[in-house]
């Protein structure tokens, strides 16, 4: 086992996610975005080890531009991740108007 999984591994371990060693244990995984019709891939990301990320950014940046406007009533992207962010913020701040005994 090299040093980088062994860094991932305790990364992991201290946010608290767990797992076993059972399995494979070989493979490795990736994240692509295929694009509509002949497009091809717009985006891809191969694990070279165990715990290795995508360039979230980047995958972001690529989402949004594929999606079109609309998609049968769908926003993109950034419309539906600025409407949760204001969701997320209005009930962070009743959460935190709510007598004690109501947050538990």
């Amino acid at each position: 086992m090299s040093l980088t999984v062994i860094g991932n591994m305790r990364r992991a371990s201290k946010k608290g996610i767990s797992g076993n060693l059972r399995g494979e244990g070989r493979l490795l995984g990736g994240v692509f975005v295929i694009g509509p019709g002949k497009t091809g891939i717009l985006f891809e990301h191969y694990e070279n080890t165990f715990g290795d990320h995508a360039n979230l950014d980047k995958l972001v940046e690529t989402l949004k531009g594929a999606m079109p406007a609309k998609v049968e009533g769908v926003a993109k992207v950034d419309e539906v991740v600025e409407e949760a962010s204001s969701e997320i913020e209005n009930l962070t701040k009743q959460a935190a108007a709510a007598p004690a005994e109501e947050r538990m």
